[in-house]
């Protein structure tokens, strides 16, 4: 296979790791409105202590009030709004919340 299109089969992919554990998914795969409980941060030590601060912990239930792929995310984490690149975001993995809707059938 040519470089290239290594390159760009692995760009599809919006998260960065594999495998992910059944019930999980990654944080960027969600649309706005989605949300879920944090179940792992994949990108070593430095990048989980730059979550800590920020109130990015598994366990913690974080939100997409807006975002995508190749822009930033806007996440609600308890009551503050934060707003995260997409490379930082796909490398969150969640339990996915069912929406409000489906919360209240």
């Amino acid at each position: 296979m040519h470089l290239m299109d290594l390159a760009a089969k692995k760009e599809k992919r919006s998260c960065c790791f594999s495998p992910r554990s059944v019930g999980t998914a990654c944080l960027a795969d969600l649309k706005s409105g989605a949300g879920g409980i944090v179940t792992a941060l994949h990108g070593g030590e430095e990048f989980r202590g730059k979550m800590l601060p920020l109130g990015i912990v598994p366990g913690e239930e974080i939100k997409i009030i807006n975002g995508g792929r190749g822009q930033p995310y806007v996440l609600q984490v308890g009551e503050t709004r934060l707003m995260l690149s997409w490379e930082i975001v796909r490398k969150i993995s969640v339990s996915v919340l069912p929406s409000p809707a489906q919360r209240r059938h």
